[in-house]
């Protein structure tokens, strides 16, 4: 099937432009949004459902929409622990910048 082909270039072409978003989130603490890697990862995953439920399955669509999935959920789960590591930096001053609401004085009443 034809169609297999096409969709698994394009696929791969987003795989390989992605590839350098996951080294930055792992090597340079870089963090990303959930609001895109989630529902990104969760309709990759949805395609990649479709792609095998076709009169011909479209296998290697299928694997290609996996790993494009994949890629999103490690960004989706290394940008959670890079949040999480920077909130727990200490500071000069011994404290730890975990939230603003902490780090602004009291309001006047």
């Amino acid at each position: 099937m034809w169609q297999d082909y096409v969709v698994t270039s394009v696929i791969w072409t987003f795989v390989l432009f992605t590839i350098p978003m996951v080294k930055q989130v792992f090597k340079e603490g870089v963090v990303l949004t959930p609001v895109t890697t989630v529902p990104t990862a969760v309709g990759n995953y949805i395609l990649m459902v479709v792609w095998i439920t076709f009169p011909e399955p479209m296998w290697i669509s299928f694997f290609s929409s996996f790993s494009i999935a994949t890629l999103w959920l490690l960004m989706a789960i290394g940008s959670r622990r890079n949040k999480r590591d920077k909130s727990m930096e200490v500071k000069k001053d011994g404290r730890r910048d975990v939230d603003l609401q902490q780090q602004l004085p009291p309001a006047d009443p």
